[in-house]
């Protein structure tokens, strides 16, 4: 990649990257930025919020950890609301 052939002269003017490939570059790094690019480069790419983008993760905890009782807890320790919890303990497709 050519850009990595010339990893100094980018990273001694990275004031000149745009934006939002300028905070991407502090986010990631150089070699993240990179593989980014190489990876999706030229394509539409749609990141969602933290909470989306991990939520089969907390749903498989959430289901692991209540007990029948302790649904105001988890929803304190998960920040989600009564409804999103029942519709994570009842409903499959809340995680897709």
């Amino acid at each position: 990649m050519l850009a990595k052939t010339h990893k100094e002269l980018i990273l001694r003017n990275k004031d000149e990257i745009p934006p939002p490939y300028g905070d991407l570059l502090g986010m990631l790094g150089f070699e993240g930025l990179c593989a980014l690019s190489e990876n999706y480069g030229g394509s539409l790419l749609y990141v969602p919020m933290e909470k989306r983008l991990f939520r089969p993760c907390y749903a498989k905890q959430i289901r692991t950890e209540y007990n029948g009782y302790n649904m105001r807890e988890l929803c304190r320790k998960y920040a989600f609301s009564e409804r999103a919890l029942r519709d994570v303990l009842n409903n499959e497709t809340f995680i897709k």
